[in-house]
């Protein structure tokens, strides 16, 4: 689609290997007045910028959160679940499949699973991170309320009404194989998936 309009300008130079009459790509004017079209380019030129250094902020912030959490986020991190124990069957089968629980801030976590997959969930923790209400969302309407318990810093236990009893330990930045060497911009499953 974008270079449809140089479509007989490359058939020409590549296929009859004729030299071409104009040069190739040439900016498109869109306005007759050629300030208009130097300022609009400028102003794409600054939203892609501004898109870009936001981007980078994001990204910074966020791994800051991971590897320093403060006092009042300190369940911010990678968990990996360690044991999950469930007088329900369907229960037991459900949290069996996960794997890790990321926890990113007072709203938001994810699920990886076994099986690769990853489920975003909503996380609302209380004032004094003492419980936590998990949802999926707009995905259904399951939800679990649950008790936390810290026997170390490094450990959580989540504690549900329903006898569902969830043990996890924080993962380390020494954890991550690519981090360790390194890489700081890269993601341990590909496409954020």
């Amino acid at each position: 689609m974008i270079l449809s309009p140089e479509a007989s300008q490359l058939f020409r130079i590549f296929i009859l290997r004729a030299p071409g009459k104009q040069k190739l790509f040439v900016v498109p004017t869109i306005f007759r007045r050629g300030k208009l079209n130097i300022i609009l380019w400028l102003i794409i030129w600054i939203l892609l910028a501004t898109r870009f250094a936001s981007s980078l902020m994001w990204s910074e912030q966020t791994y800051r959160e991971f590897t320093k959490p403060t006092e009042s986020d300190s369940l911010v991190g990678f968990w990996t679940v360690k044991s999950v124990r469930s007088d329900n069957g369907d229960q037991q089968k459900y949290f069996d499949k996960w794997l890790t629980l990321s926890i990113s801030g007072q709203k938001y976590a994810s699920v990886s699973f076994r099986n690769g997959q990853r489920v975003w969930l909503t996380w609302k923790t209380s004032d004094d991170q003492k419980q936590v209400d998990l949802g999926a969302g707009k995905q259904s309407n399951w939800s679990m309320h649950c008790e936390i318990e810290r026997p170390d810093p490094e450990h959580i236990v989540l504690r549900s009404a329903e006898k569902t009893i969830i043990q996890c330990e924080r993962l380390q930045r020494s954890d991550f194989l690519l981090l360790n060497r390194g890489f700081h911009w890269v993601n341990e499953t590909p496409f954020n998936k």
